[in-house]
């Protein structure tokens, strides 16, 4: 058998299963229609709000990412100029800024008697 016979013939047999096919008549009533036509239409506006606070949070989401990145930068910045802050270089600098000195021989007291502490 030939295409075209083949779809001639295969078009035939889908309009005939399409007549046989019938709407029930409470579904051509008005009522019908106008219920069917708001419940796909409230299915619609629901979508795109659903669609647009997806896409709000994944745009908030993507800012606290950027401003994560931003502190963690700001956060070894800072680490550093601590680092190079308790440095005993720096420290020796401030100290002699303000003009203090090392401590010198360091002479340690020994007590002549023991400690007493109390007992109970």
């Amino acid at each position: 058998m030939s295409i075209k016979l083949r779809l001639k013939y295969q078009f035939r047999s889908w309009r005939a299963y399409w007549s046989l096919w019938r709407v029930p008549r409470w579904l051509g009533l008005l009522p019908a229609r106008v219920a069917i036509l708001a419940s796909v239409g409230a299915m619609a506006v629901l979508y795109i709000v659903g669609v647009s606070n997806v896409s709000t949070a994944g745009y908030e989401v993507q800012k606290l990412e950027l401003k994560i990145a931003e502190l963690n930068s700001s956060n070894k910045k800072i680490e550093t100029e601590l680092a190079a802050a308790e440095s005993l270089t720096a420290i020796s600098v401030r100290l002699s800024a303000v003009n203090m000195v090392s401590a010198g021989k360091v002479t340690r007291l020994k007590a002549a008697a023991p400690s007493l502490v109390a007992q109970r």
